[in-house]
Order: C-alpha cells, then sequence, then structure tokens
C-alpha cells in the first residue's frame, strides 16, 4: 500500500505539502476539467489517454490515464479523472522542459508541490 494512493512513496516522503497531494488524488474530475488543468501549465500541447493506471508525456505531448478502461473513443473519457494524477503528469513536462529529463526527484516534487498549490482553486470543489 503506498503512502497516498497513486502516488509514489519517493514523492509522498518529498513532499513540502503531503495533505494537499493526498487531497489532490482523491478529488476526480472531467476530462474537460482535466484539459483546462493541461492548458493552464502547458498551453496549447496535445492531449491523449491511455486506457492503464499513469500516464506519459514528451515534449509534444501529454499522456493521460483513463480510469477503470473507460472511453467512448480514442479521445472521449467515461467517468472521472484524478486530479493528483493529471497534475502529476503535468509536473513531469514541467521538469523535462527545465531539465530534459523525467524523474521521480527532488525537483520534480518541487514541482509538483507548486503546481498543486497554485492549482487549487481549479480543481478543489468548495
Amino acid at each position: 500500500m503506498r503512502l497516498i494512493d497513486g502516488e509514489y512513496d519517493k514523492v509522498a516522503v518529498a513532499s513540502s505539502n503531503p495533505a494537499l497531494l493526498t487531497l489532490a488524488h482523491k478529488v476526480l474530475i472531467s476530462q474537460e476539467s482535466a484539459e483546462q488543468l493541461v492548458n493552464l501549465f502547458l498551453p496549447g500541447i496535445s492531449i491523449s489517454y491511455r486506457g492503464y493506471r499513469g500516464g506519459a508525456g514528451s515534449s509534444s505531448g501529454i499522456t493521460l490515464p483513463v480510469p477503470d478502461n473507460k472511453w467512448q473513443s480514442q479521445n472521449t473519457v467515461i467517468g472521472k479523472l484524478r486530479a493528483g494524477i493529471v497534475l502529476h503528469e503535468i509536473a513531469h513536462l514541467l521538469q523535462y522542459a527545465k531539465s530534459k529529463y523525467f524523474s521521480h526527484d527532488q525537483e520534480f516534487t518541487q514541482i509538483l508541490d507548486r503546481i498543486v498549490a497554485s492549482s487549487r482553486p481549479f480543481w478543489m470543489i468548495p
């Protein structure tokens, strides 16, 4: 069992705000909201989906995980995406843009903490 469901333990331990990161991983958002969140930090980047836990990214696009392998078509999701996982994948691309590598190191965790906190009004339902 992970310290934060949906997050690597290494990142959970290094996080400056594990309570907020935990909350982000519990909040479910629509496909539209996930795409708005991606565009908040990575305007104009291509977004695709795949049907298993975990995502991926490159300098040209981001791939978000689809819960329970559910989609109507290749780019139409049925159900909700976890805000924390969307933010995790965004953090990978922001780290790559800065340092030209992907990792779950301290730099990645700092980027993730920053975007989780700064985007809270967007994904947190009052």
